[in-house]
Order: C-alpha cells, then sequence, then structure tokens
C-alpha cells in the first residue's frame, strides 16, 4: 500500500514539473532587467547561447517565476532569433527593482508582472529560421505543440533536429545551465534553450556589454 502511494506521488511530481516547463510567459517587460541587489540573492538558473524565445517559453524549472536574458549583440536577428543568456528564478522582483537596459528583456510567469503575453515569438530552428517548440524533454520539434508536450506524428520525425546552425555555439545541444534548478541536461538546450525572434528588443547594436550580474 505505501509503496502503491509512493508510486502514485511520484507521477503526480512528476506531471506537475513537466506541465510547468512548457508554460510560455504570462508577461513581460522589454528592455529591463532586475537590480543588482535582486539577482544577488536570486540564485537563478542559467542557459547561455540560447534563442530569447527559449527564455521566455521553456525555463525548464518546475516552478519558473521570472527570467531576465541578457542579449547577445553579436547575435541578433540570426534566421529570426537573436541568442542571449537566460537566468530562470523562484523569485519574482519588484517593479521597483527592475531597471531600464536595452540590453536585456524580462519575463514573468503566474501573472506575476509585465505587459500580458511572452513578448517573443516562437521558438526557432537556428538552420533555416522555422518555427516549432520544444518538448518536456527539451527536444525541438517544428510545427505547434500539442496538448501532451510531444510532437505530432510528422513533427516528431524532427524531434532530433540538429540545432547547430547559423547561430553558431548558442544554437548547439547541450546548453550550458548552472544554478540551483540546473540538474538535468535537456538535449536540445545544451547552448541552446531560449530562442528570441526578431519581436524581442534589440538593443544589441549598441556599445554596451551587459552582464547577468552587473549593470551595464
Amino acid at each position: 500500500m505505501l509503496k502503491d502511494s509512493i508510486v502514485v506521488l511520484c507521477l503526480f511530481l512528476l506531471s506537475a514539473g513537466v506541465s510547468a516547463t512548457r508554460d510560455p510567459a504570462t508577461g513581460h517587460s522589454l528592455g529591463k532587467k532586475p537590480s543588482e541587489k535582486f539577482i544577488a540573492t536570486a540564485s537563478p538558473t542559467v542557459a547561455s547561447g540560447i534563442q530569447a524565445s527559449e527564455c521566455s517559453h521553456n525555463t525548464r524549472m518546475s516552478n519558473q517565476k521570472f527570467a531576465w536574458f541578457k542579449i547577445d549583440p553579436s547575435k541578433v536577428n540570426q534566421n529570426g532569433s537573436t541568442y542571449g543568456t537566460c537566468y530562470a528564478t523562484t523569485k519574482v522582483p519588484a517593479s521597483n527593482q527592475l531597471e531600464t537596459n536595452s540590453g536585456f528583456n524580462s519575463f514573468f510567469w503566474q501573472n506575476s508582472g509585465g505587459q500580458s503575453g511572452p513578448g517573443t515569438g516562437p521558438i526557432r530552428d537556428p538552420n533555416n529560421g522555422k518555427a516549432g517548440y520544444e518538448d518536456n524533454t527539451g527536444k525541438f520539434h517544428l510545427g505547434k505543440p500539442t496538448s501532451n508536450g510531444g510532437g505530432s506524428k510528422a513533427n516528431n520525425e524532427n524531434a532530433t533536429i540538429n540545432r547547430t546552425g547559423s547561430g553558431g555555439n548558442p544554437a548547439s545541444n547541450g546548453r550550458s545551465r548552472t544554478g540551483t534548478s540546473a540538474n538535468e541536461k535537456p538535449g536540445s538546450r545544451g547552448s541552446t534553450t531560449s530562442n528570441t525572434d526578431t519581436s524581442t528588443n534589440t538593443g544589441a547594436k549598441q556599445n554596451q556589454k551587459p552582464t547577468g550580474g552587473n549593470k551595464s
């Protein structure tokens, strides 16, 4: 009886975590980043070399609430995507803890802040710019996601797409992830966890070199 209960509990926790990883951001603030004081206490999960859309659509945390994205000025609008580094955390900054900085974008979950919507387009194939999505394991599929997190029969044929296109390292499988919630190794999220498209702020043409923890 106890064994059965444990199995049921594990399945419940697994399904809860999986459902969260596919949730797009409910709000966004383009050209904004959290303050240094907030960053010092955030303990974020870090994913480098990914699309902004990946950051706004799939941080791969079971309880995602906020993420800020540092734009890589050298990888703006590559096949419809802008690349950079995503910092995801379970903490949410207050409105007075956000600062204007065109080298960053911020994303919110669970209706915790920002303007309505994810603020980006879909995750895209770095090789040709075709729209797609990442499933619960981090694999990329072309097309629109299905309700259960997997791809349709046609989409599943693209599940192991080689994501090392024009985006260079940012599009490669094996996204770099560090932090308290980075205990998984997603398939297409090595150097690629967050896709960004042209709808994101492209303040990358500025001379500033923002960092995840330092004000530009």
